[in-house]
């Protein structure tokens, strides 16, 4: 619920600072997301390629790490030094922990959007946050009336990026910065 904090805080900003605000909560949002599953594709390609090779060198393992990091970084980042990025990221070591970053960042968007549309969901956003681990988290969200097996459910926290995106371009362009 951090986006409605930065809400607030963006009806106090002047035009400058709201676009400096904006701009860095589209770049953790699609760090959390994509980057993330950039290093959810290189956990699993290690894990598919130990399954058919056995050991694999630090070589071989930053091999597969700098080609999951140019898909999301593109033709715009040199990557050819990023071969041993992974090892000062602690959290790879603890397996497929990186998906929830983005999942979890898209459920809250989703449900973001669901507040905004009622507030009185926020009822609900309170019930899901005392389960703790009593359920499963697709039992927590179906009783939320969330099915987190639909792709369309997933589309609505992409949907909430892409309005972050939207907004912070058309005021960039006011302010002549692009």
């Amino acid at each position: 619920m951090e986006d409605f904090v930065l809400q607030e805080l963006l009806k106090k900003a002047d035009e400058e600072e709201k676009l400096v605000i904006l701009m860095r909560k589209l770049e953790d949002d699609i760090s959390t997301i994509i980057r993330q599953t950039a290093c959810y594709n290189f956990e699993k390609k290690i894990h598919e390629t130990y399954r058919k090779e056995g050991y694999l060198s630090k070589e071989k393992i930053g091999k597969i790490f700098t080609i999951n990091m140019k898909s999301y970084m593109g033709d715009f980042v040199d990557c050819s030094d990023a071969n041993n990025w992974w090892v000062y990221w602690p959290h790879l070591r603890y397996y497929f922990y990186v998906y929830s970053y983005a999942s979890g960042l898209l459920i809250s968007k989703a449900m973001q959007k669901k507040v905004k549309e009622d507030p009185k969901f926020i009822e609900k956003v309170k019930e899901f946050l005392s389960s703790g681990t009593s359920i499963s988290p697709k039992e927590i969200f179906l009783k939320m009336g969330i099915d987190i097996s639909k792709k369309e459910f997933w589309e609505k926290g992409l949907d909430e990026v892409e309005n972050l995106l939207k907004e912070t371009e058309n005021l960039a362009k006011k302010l002549g910065k692009i």
